[in-house]
């Protein structure tokens, strides 16, 4: 008998814990068809957003294309900006680079300036001839070789 009992209180135990996982199933049946009306309901909502244009569409598309123009000339302004700032700095090496070599030229300008000085510090002096005073001489009194000028012509 008192394993009849036992097994009467396992079955009565069985049925209890049966009712409550039916209980819990129904009540999960009903939040599960709550919720699937929900998602109708929002599906339907949506749907209609979809197809329904905002009050200021039409401006929002000019908006949207007027930004698109002006990004466009951004662009393009950058665009030559950078290629107008590399010109000037490949203009400013090569004028750096003339500097330079105008630099250079003008040294060694010098360098052959001093040396030619020191050069002419070598040389003789420089004599001067001796003056002559009172000497007239005519052309006619001056023989020439060969008649390859003409009396017309002067050539000293």
């Amino acid at each position: 008998m008192k394993i009849l009992t036992g097994q009467e209180k396992a079955l009565e135990q069985l049925d209890t814990r049966v009712n409550d996982l039916k209980q819990k199933q129904t009540e999960l049946t009903q939040d599960l068809q709550v919720k699937k009306v929900e998602l109708e309901r929002a599906e339907k909502r949506l749907e209609s957003l979809h197809h329904a244009a905002p009050s200021h569409q039409s401006e929002l598309n000019q908006y949207e294309t007027d930004l698109a123009t002006i990004y466009k000339i951004y662009v393009e302004k950058i665009r030559n900006h950078d290629y107008l700032q590399f010109k000037l700095e490949k203009y400013q090496k090569l004028e750096e680079n003339s500097k330079k070599s105008l630099k250079g030229l003008i040294a060694q300008n010098q360098a052959m300036e001093q040396e030619n000085i020191h050069d002419n510090n070598e040389i003789i002096e420089y004599q001067e001839p001796e003056q002559v005073d009172n000497v007239n001489v005519d052309r006619d009194d001056v023989e020439m070789e060969g008649d390859e000028f003409d009396d017309d012509d002067e050539h000293f």
